[in-house]
């Protein structure tokens, strides 16, 4: 059983949806961060702005991100229902990055943009982390096969819970 666990869970790292969720991630952060640092220099640097910022940048990365996904990394059918759900998974997300950004503030010096960006890169592996499988579980979890660049091959067609059936090898 673990040994399977790990066979499927070596073959998500190396999938071509994790791939793609990773470059539509930076397009997603370069929104973010663009969007963070306008609304810091506006707003003026301190822990509360910084969470302020951070939810504003964050929903404008989010929409690109909604947008990227939904086509790019798991060729999803946009509608209602999966917008609601990836919402639902984002609030969650842009929650555990503005709590770990606030905490982090807290320990360091917020009056200063470098280290307020420097928070703003620690934080964010256990948000991205919280929307991948979220997105892939929840958001698109009905988008399993289709046509296209984002199709699903035998190697990285997803079990309901998000994990390539066969390994890498193609053994099941």
């Amino acid at each position: 059983m673990l040994q399977r666990l790990f066979a499927a869970l070596l073959a998500l790292l190396l999938s071509r949806q994790l791939r793609r969720f990773v470059v539509v991630g930076l397009c997603s952060a370069i929104t973010d961060f663009s969007v963070f640092n306008i609304a810091l220099a506006y707003l003026g640097p301190s822990a509360w702005h910084a969470v302020i910022a951070n939810t504003l940048s964050f929903t404008a990365g989010t929409c690109v991100g909604y947008t990227l996904n939904s086509r790019y990394t798991f060729s999803a059918e946009r509608s209602r229902t999966s917008a609601a759900r990836y919402l639902a998974v984002a609030v969650i997300g842009v929650a555990i990055y503005d709590t770990g950004l606030f905490l982090l503030l807290l320990k360091l010096d917020a009056s200063s943009t470098l280290m307020t960006n420097a928070a703003k890169v620690f934080v964010v592996a256990p948000s991205a982390t919280w929307n991948f499988i979220g997105f892939s579980l929840f958001a698109f979890g009905g988008a399993r096969a289709g046509t296209g660049a984002g199709a699903a091959t035998p190697a990285t067609r997803p079990l309901a819970a998000g994990i390539a059936t066969e390994t890498i090898d193609g053994r099941r």
